[in-house]
């Protein structure tokens, strides 16, 4: 496209000198024109040097300004116009950052928030008058601006209409919308900015809403192996041998999550223990009819303490309408999971460390007796395993507080005998009471978002003979107002007509949360009043916890009265912590109990840099012989994931004994080994070698998948496969899941095999964008949201499609601005695939385009201005080499022929993209190399001859002037 004869091809600057200052402009004569067509330059000369009066606003000029929405950085810049300091922006552009719907008809302007149909605004530019509602808004002629078609309206105007706070900069070119509510295009940027800064997994959030399921009948199993053998020597000359083993096989099996664990050891010939279960926990939204969140049948274990039965095992089933609920009469848990040899445990209650365990003969970690405070209380588990792993579980447990709404009704129900189990033909730990069934049920009914029923009925071993059973009842209801509850139950003997009751009063208080508690048993003789071998007449309990000066506390003051003599007894805890600072912490625990009259004391250090970590402690027995009873400290070193070296000095202080340890752990390719080495001052000298390995097939393979740093049995497991469009596999692509220390990356095969997940737990995947080597490809999302299962694989498929970008230039034969342009990219159907805005100069980038045949649509105002079809896309980068000419590119702007153009002299106004020297205070035009004026006059007449047809003499008289000129 030709150049006509006055316009300048200049440089793409943001700071241009602008036409609409035509105070300050004395046009050139056409013989200047002439002159300067013939030699290739123009001159045109203004009577006023532009000069800046404020170094931070600049002369009246197009304004290129970087936008933030909402502390949103946009990609698109805002084009703006600033008057003597007063800045315009295009309604048009403002609509697209905000979410503006807006239509123009008859000179009226109508919009709304794309979220909100109510809310509309108007804008009357006949009258120049707005109102927002009911509400008016006060604007003026001033307020608004038509500029090359485009509406702009001041800041001022458009903050006082759509209730919005604008800033702009002019030192740094800069300007943000803010408000207080969220705009309708913020909604999914700022879920997307919070997920990314907070924590992985929301644990707080009880909702699994967007959460894939895995809803498999059936699955491949996993197998966990462990073989252990040691060797002890005593001074005298005895040495002993050992060794030990243990099978963990899970699966899906007719929908439920199966898992068998077989053991066995040198002391007991090598005969096999068995335990045999299935079970699944159902978090779908919406719940199921029977409000079922989960259930186990076969050899249960860990039954929360209910109002009369205690904790036990044994073979039965249970099920529940709650994941995590505590509702025990004495408000204690017992946090109690699997642990590995080698592994150690830390647990932090709603964000308090309590202390740290490793794992027992039984092969678990065991916080007895931890107390629960009013409402949600969350327990951290962070687990440290013996070749440097590291991962975290979460769980919460509710108390004091109603676990069902207004009109829900909620269940515990569990039914088993203690100590038996499905397979007994090597059963170590014979029941030898009668074969009695304990059956234990609570049901909730919300009466109102406050007031809670409740009922239930158990039958359970007698807590002093255990060979007996006893019937209880109980009914109860709770209050709960503003962060407080009271509750009261009264309980009832069904074999003995004895009646006891409970009351409690929780509730939030200043510095913490305050529990109180008080039984009246009246010969009740359930299992939770039997304290010391005794019965209890009554039983007292104030508990006290929270934080002052940043200092987390515990406090608790139990006591009660025994049914034989009426010396109560009497049990406090006290317990302060500190981080600190980021790698030290400290602790100091009192415990008193009366019974055995003994007071101790154990203060605790432990703090952690790089990859060393040291924990020490200190036992003091202040009654009834005050002395020194403890000292340990431990080393470790995590040199990597696959690496991990301790050593350990214990001293029994009473006992003037030293105990000293190492051990080391290596993950290799054909499992892992690990080997611990015990020696104590009397030269008793011991030594285990562990070894373990978890494998699992891989989906559509014969080959195995190993693990040695995890127990596929007992934690969820995702296979994942990454590839192009066109099924080619990615290598080296980086994945990251919750807790895990460091990504992992997929094979040459495109997979990655990622472990020790939680199961029944909020599990995102997230895909590191930066390890592509193809920046054209990208997922349908870069996470992925699971809740997986335990004990099997997830399989995921994830695949990556091309993506390119369209660059080309809109017409501008008038010179008209073209700011204002929305470019769009849609597919055949008019879905919107990608959109822009153009440049001054009329330039587009469109990022993000499929590959594939597309359609580009330039509008403006929400009125399509042209359209081209079936663009090919299959590179990164795609450049429109012809320039798009749209409806209005042949329309003159609406100031282009004003009545200040009453002479020839006027048609050399330039068009407001010359460059502006303003130190000659002249402007240079310089005319294209391949300018040809015989042609550009042939065409210009003919645009002439068409405004005369359409009645526009005006027009075609000033066009026939710039033809002659």
């Amino acid at each position: 496209m030709s150049a006509l004869p006055w316009r300048v091809e200049a440089e793409q600057t943001p700071f241009l000198y602008s036409v609409m200052d035509k105070e300050k402009v004395v046009a050139a004569s056409t013989a200047d024109s002439s002159a300067s067509a013939a030699t290739d330059t123009a001159t045109v000369v203004t009577t006023e040097p532009v000069q800046e009066e404020d170094p931070y606003i600049p002369e009246d000029s197009e304004l290129i300004l970087e936008t933030t929405i909402q502390k949103y950085v946009e990609d698109d810049y805002m084009y703006a116009y600033n008057d003597n300091g007063t800045v315009y922006i295009s309604l048009s552009q403002l609509a697209a950052f905000i979410g503006l719907n807006y239509e123009k008809k008859d000179g009226v302007v109508i919009s709304n928030y794309t979220n909100n149909k109510v809310g509309v605004y108007t804008i009357d530019l006949n009258k120049m008058t707005a109102r927002a509602g009911d509400r008016t808004v006060e604007m003026s002629a001033k307020d608004y601006k038509s500029i090359d078609n485009t509406m702009f309206f001041t800041t001022d105007f458009l903050s006082r209409l759509y209730g919005i706070e604008i800033k702009y900069d002019f030192y740094d070119m800069k300007i943000s919308i803010d408000r207080e509510l969220e705009f309708p295009t913020m909604v999914k940027r700022n879920a997307d900015k919070r997920r990314k800064n907070s924590r992985t997994v929301e644990f707080a959030d009880k909702s699994f809403k967007d959460y894939e399921f895995d809803n498999r009948w059936f699955g491949m199993p996993v197998v966990d192996f462990t073989l252990g053998k040691g060797w002890s020597h005593a001074p005298k000359g005895k040495t002993n041998n050992s060794d030990s083993y243990s099978v963990n096989v899970a699966t899906i099996a007719a929908g439920l999550d199966i898992n068998s664990y077989i053991s066995g050891n040198s002391y007991d010939n090598h005969k096999p223990q068995i335990r045999l279960y299935g079970g699944r926990t159902l978090l779908e939204e919406p719940p199921n009819k029977l409000n079922l969140k989960q259930f186990k049948i076969g050899d249960i274990n860990g039954i929360s303490n209910t109002y009369f039965a205690a904790s036990s095992y044994g073979r039965g089933v249970t099920a529940s309408s709650f994941k995590d609920l505590v509702m025990s009469a004495d408000k204690t848990i017992d946090i109690v999971g699997p642990l590995r040899e080698g592994w150690e445990v830390e647990l932090y209650w709603n964000g308090q460390l309590v202390g740290y365990r490793q794992n027992s003969i039984a092969g678990e970690y065991n916080f007895p007796n931890i107390p629960v405070s009013y409402g949600l209380n969350t327990f951290k588990l962070v687990f440290y395993g013996p070749y440097g792993e590291k991962y975290e579980e979460e769980k919460r447990y509710y108390s004091g507080t109603s676990p069902v709404k207004k009109g829900e009704l909620g269940y515990n129900v569990a039914a088993y005998q203690p100590w038996r189990y499905l397979v007994e033909s090597n059963e170590p730990n014979k029941y030898e009471g009668k074969d009695i069934p304990v059956l234990d049920t609570a049901f909730y009914y919300g009466l109102s978002d406050d007031v809670t029923l409740m009922t239930g009925v158990t039958q359970t071993p007698d807590a002093e003979t255990k060979t007996e059973t006893q019937k209880f009842g109980m009914a109860g209801v709770q209050y709960a107002l503003s962060g407080s509850s009271l509750q009261y139950n009264l309980e009832h003997n069904m074999d003995t007509s004895k009646t006891g009751h409970h009351f409690e009063l929780q509730g939030d208080v200043y510095y913490g949360t305050i529990y109180a508690m008080y039984d009246q048993y009246n010969g009740l003789h359930s299992p939770l009043s039997y304290y010391g071998n005794e019965y209890l007449k009554t039983k007292t309990e104030l508990r006290y916890s929270g934080s002052f000066l940043s200092v987390p506390y515990f406090v608790s003051y139990r006591t009660g009265k025994k049914e034989e003599g009426d010396k109560p007894y009497e049990n406090i805890t006290g317990r302060v912590s500190k981080n600190i600072t980021n790698h030290w912490y400290a602790s100091l625990e009192d415990n008193y109990d009366s019974i055995s009259h003994e007071n101790e004391i154990r203060p605790s250090v432990y703090t952690y840099w790089n990859n060393y970590s040291l924990d020490t402690d200190l036992t003091y027995r202040s009654n009834p012989d005050p002395e020194f009873t403890d000292f340990s400290s431990k080393l470790t070193w995590r040199q990597d994931r696959y690496t991990y070296y301790t050593a350990q000095y214990r001293r029994d202080i009473k006992e003037r004994m030293d105990y000293y340890s190492v051990s080391g752990s290596r993950i290799f390719d054909f499992g892992g080994l690990s080997l611990s080495l015990a020696v104590d001052k009397r030269g008793n000298f011991s030594t285990y070698l562990t070894y373990n390995i978890s494998f699992s097939k891989e989906p559509d393979k014969w080959r195995m998948l190993t693990s040695a740093n995890s127990k596929l049995s007992n934690s969820g497991s995702i296979y994942a496969t990454f590839h192009d469009d066109d099924g080619n596999p990615l290598e080296g692509v980086g994945v990251t899941a919750n807790n895990m220390v460091k990504e992992q990356y997929t094979n040459e095969a495109g997979a990655v095999f990622i472990t020790d997940l939680m199961a029944n737990e909020k599990t995102i995947l997230n895909i590191d964008m930066e390890t592509l080597e193809d920046v054209s490809l990208k997922p349908e999302s870069e996470t992925k949201k699971l809740v997986l299962r335990p004990g099997t694989l997830k399989e995921l498929d994830i695949e990556f499609k091309h993506y390119g970008m369209l660059e080309g230039q809109i017409a501008n034969p008038y010179g008209k601005r073209l700011y204002g342009y929305k470019v769009a990219v849609v597919d055949d159907k008019g879905e919107e695939l990608a959109a822009t805005f153009s440049d001054l100069e009329g330039y587009f980038i469109v990022p993000d385009v499929p590959y594939g045949t597309v359609n580009l649509v330039i509008s403006k105002d929400n009125k399509e201005l042209a359209k081209i079809n079936d663009i090919k896309v299959d590179d990164l980068d795609i450049m429109l080499e012809e320039e798009i000419e749209t409806v209005d590119s042949m329309t003159p702007p609406e100031d282009y022929f004003s009545e200040e153009f009453e002479s020839d002299d006027d048609i050399n106004v330039n068009s407001g993209e010359d460059f502006y020297d303003a130190e000659n205070n002249v402007e240079e035009l310089q005319l294209p190399e391949d300018y040809d004026e015989e042609e550009e006059i042939r065409r210009i007449n003919e645009q002439a001859v068409n405004f005369e047809k359409e009645g526009q003499k005006g027009k075609a008289d000033a066009t026939f002037k710039i033809a002659l000129g």
